[in-house]
């Protein structure tokens, strides 16, 4: 679907770093990147290996448009460049830079190359140019259509010119995303830093890139059935381990979503329709028969293949629970079998919500700033955590989401509890204790290992709000034992009277 799928104008009050969930940072070193005056700002320090580099959060596409406007602060001194990418791999190396096309602007000079980078110390210029070299504002537009890359510029005020000041024929790369770097790339002492200034940023999909939907568009339903069985089949079809079959939804699509959403919390389901018409979707109202209730879904349709097109996930609500909980499973199948907890959790628990990942987490191979787009309990730019984010504004609710790990990681427990820090509220200490009268091996995570969530994208935005969240790790030896699984489940159904209070139960716990 051609259009818009990134626009940048940093509304955002000055801060350190870009827009989270429209920017990953790859690598800072001895540089620098910020929102400043609702501009971005990339500086690269006084020294000879300064680098800060970006990598947008939105889906990759093949026909690219990247569109922005830059100023630097100086015309002379060292060799600085500010670097601009499409068909970007959303990963940079120690020097050069991703894989993909890349125009860089010098700092010290009228200068202008564009490259091709191959993921390696390797670049190969393609072709070079001059440009203005002022500190004023300017405008870049370069785009990758078939095997053509172009780029083109002009002054801030004036018309944008129909002939490219570059223009050549590539094909090593076919599709990618927008990236941006300041790189000092000086040999000679002394070294000067230089401050690029970038604004008004849109990255266009120009056709030619939206997946196959052969699944049809949104729809109202009613049904019935068993929960538990239907989140069971929406794993089904689920894009598989380094399949690429996840799509990074852009901006604008995590902006229906939520607004969707905000319509089935509200009870119109024929509006939560038109905000997501054009994705294969099921706005179901639907009766559970395991446990009597009425409940509203967003259900991703599968195409006649089986498959999902875009791997956004299964959303539950319950317009009529008391409870404050809200059940999550970021990592259905590639932590096997949380998923049919969530959804035991979701009918014993009588929980407010339960909301379910689309796509197993390692689906793509495409790492950004460290994690891949996939998974959604550890990358911001997903439908399912802007679900989550929808819900952070009761801060009354507690959030549990049960998580899997290999035995052999942590070999001296069944479950490992936290908050997502090395400190834990009440809540956690309670459940903990309480699992482990029921004779599970048990740790509350006080810092030490890997298991702690710290990264964990939700919990950061609840702790933010001072919403209460639970990290529940359990190993695979209690995940296989279906009598294990249910004593959890059981047990943390019998916290629902003090999820519903959201208070310390220490004193009063059913023991």
């Amino acid at each position: 679907m051609a259009g818009d799928l990134l626009t940048e104008t940093f509304t955002e009050a000055n801060k350190v770093g870009w827009p989270l969930r429209r920017w990953a940072r790859i690598l800072q070193r001895n540089a620098d990147h910020r929102v400043e005056a609702n501009t971005g700002i990339l500086q690269v320090g006084d020294f000879a290996d300064a680098s800060v580099r970006v990598s947008a959060v939105t889906r990759p596409c093949v026909d690219q448009s990247l569109v922005f406007k830059y100023k630097k602060s100086t015309t002379s001194g060292s060799v600085t460049r500010l670097r601009a990418w499409v068909r970007g791999n959303g990963t940079f190396n120690a020097d050069v830079g991703g894989s993909g096309y890349t125009v860089a602007i010098y700092g010290n000079s009228s200068t202008i190359e564009l490259r091709r980078s191959e993921g390696t110390t390797t670049s190969t210029l393609l072709a070079t140019a001059s440009y203005s070299n002022t500190t004023a504002y300017h405008w870049c537009r370069l785009e990758a259509v078939g095997t053509t890359v172009q780029v083109r510029f002009w002054a801030d005020g004036t018309a944008e010119p129909s002939t490219w000041l570059i223009s050549v024929t590539d094909t090593m790369w076919a599709s990618g995303i927008p990236m941006f770097n300041a790189y000092h790339g000086g040999s000679t002492a002394p070294y000067v830093g230089t401050t690029f200034t970038v604004d008004d940023i849109t990255y266009t999909d120009l056709g030619n890139s939206e997946p196959l939907n052969d699944a049809g568009s949104a729809t109202q339903v009613t049904e019935s059935g068993s929960l538990r069985s239907l989140i069971s089949a929406q794993t089904v079809g689920f894009a598989a381990e380094n399949s690429e079959g996840y799509i990074v939804p852009s901006t604008q699509q995590q902006n229906a979503f939520t607004s969707a959403w905000q319509q089935v919390i509200a009870g119109d389901m024929a509006a939560a329709a038109a905000a997501i018409s054009s994705y294969p979707y099921d706005v179901v109202t639907y009766t559970d028969t395991d446990s009597g209730r009425m409940l509203r879904l967003l259900r991703e349709r599968k195409n006649p293949s089986g498959k999902f097109v875009y791997g956004w996930g299964t959303y539950v609500f319950d317009p009529n629970a008391s409870s404050k909980l809200i059940i999550e499973a970021p990592h259905a199948v590639a932590d096997s079998n949380t998923e049919l907890e969530a959804a035991d959790l979701m009918t014993k628990e009588r929980a407010r919500a339960l909301i379910v990942c689309g796509a197993h987490r390692n689906a793509n191979a495409q790492l950004v700033d460290g994690d891949r787009a996939a998974d959604v309990a550890n990358f911001a730019g997903s439908v399912f955590q802007a679900v989550h984010e929808v819900f952070l504004s009761d801060t009354s609710l507690v959030f549990l989401q049960p998580h899997g790990f290999a035995d052999a990681t942590e070999p001296n427990y069944n479950i490992i509890i936290s908050q997502g820090e090395s400190t834990s509220t009440q809540l956690v200490k309670d459940c903990a204790s309480g699992l482990l009268h029921l004779g599970f091996l048990v740790q509350v995570y006080d810092g030490t290992g890997v298991l702690g969530a710290t990264g964990n994208t939700q919990g950061k935005a609840t702790r933010a709000v001072g919403a209460q969240f639970i990290h529940l790790e359990q190993n695979f030896t209690l995940r296989s034992n279906s009598a294990a699984v249910t004593t959890v489940v059981q047990y943390m159904a019998g916290f629902n009277p003090w999820f519903a209070r959201t208070k310390s139960i220490s004193s009063d716990m059913p023991l």
